[in-house]
């Protein structure tokens, strides 16, 4: 996650250092940054926030939070941060309660991710995107404009999702396809 929480933080502070009076109010809160238990927990995104100088905007919660305590913090919160990894493969394990929340998104990962395509489809949010290692240019440009995007939006903007498109990564279309899978499996056990 480093290397697109770097960019996202280097679009910052060039936006912040451009319109810093649109960044007076404005906090972000990292929640649940490491898998790590207790006292072994330790913050990572703070430390790279001080190498932007943005440390007086970010706070970091390095604990796990339980389920409906995290989607208490994503309704509550004006914005959501999305940060990838720099692993093609890797998918958000919070993407659709994001979505569901109801709140404009900017996201940040791998263009060959799921979430990309997940977010595009269901409209739900920006996504910049990148390839190789997230120190380019063109991503930084992307984060701008989106930046620009966010902070320009009302208070309480809702996106307007494209709830059909999101209908297959629903709790019901997710129960019917196990539940498809399990008539397979006892077919071919009846066999």
């Amino acid at each position: 996650m480093a290397p697109a929480l770097r960019a996202l933080f280097a679009a910052i502070r060039q936006h912040r250092d451009r319109h810093p009076q649109l960044w007076q109010s404005i906090r972000l809160h990292f929640v649940g940054t490491s898998y790590a238990p207790g006292k072994l927990a330790t913050k990572s995104v703070e430390a790279i926030a001080q190498d932007y100088q943005l440390a007086d905007l970010v706070t970091e919660h390095p604990h796990r939070i339980p389920y409906f305590e995290a989607q208490q913090v994503l309704v509550d919160s004006d914005a959501i941060l999305m940060v990838g990894s720099d692993d093609p493969s890797y998918t958000a394990s919070k993407l659709y309660p994001c979505v569901l929340a109801r709140k404009p998104i900017l996201a940040v990962f791998h263009h060959q991710s799921s979430v990309v395509e997940i977010l595009r489809q269901c409209q739900a949010g920006q996504v910049a995107t990148f390839d190789r290692p997230a120190t380019q240019t063109d991503l930084n440009h992307q984060i701008t404009l989106d930046l620009d995007w966010l902070l320009n939006l009302p208070k309480g903007y809702q996106p307007q999702t494209n709830w059909t498109a999101f209908q297959p990564y629903t709790a019901r279309a997710m129960a019917q396809q196990l539940c498809q899978v399990f008539d397979r499996s006892l077919l071919y056990s009846r066999s």
